[in-house]
């Protein structure tokens, strides 16, 4: 499933900002264990375009992600582990 969404590309917030600036909030589904190659890398960097783009704050799901924030020194608001196994899920 991730192969065939980052085989069409993802799609780049719009360049125009709103006639009222809104604030929004920008969630990142990354991954909670590794083995996923660029996969955390691609959801931050679209997400910081986005939130570079508007008054936004960032929500990520998912350990992997967390860490590659941290990294890059990117402002969370809130983060949460992602369900590891299907019964994790109420």
């Amino acid at each position: 499933a991730i192969g065939a969404v980052l085989g069409h590309g993802m799609p780049h917030p719009p360049l125009e900002s709103p006639s009222e600036p809104r604030a929004r909030i920008v969630i990142a589904l990354c991954s909670e264990q590794g083995f996923v190659g660029a996969f955390n890398e691609r959801i931050l960097d679209y997400s910081q375009n986005c939130i570079d783009h508007a008054q936004s704050e960032l929500m990520l799901v998912g350990t992997r992600g967390e860490l590659l924030a941290k990294e890059r020194r990117c402002p969370v608001l809130w983060n949460s582990p992602a369900a590891s196994h299907a019964d994790d899920v109420l």
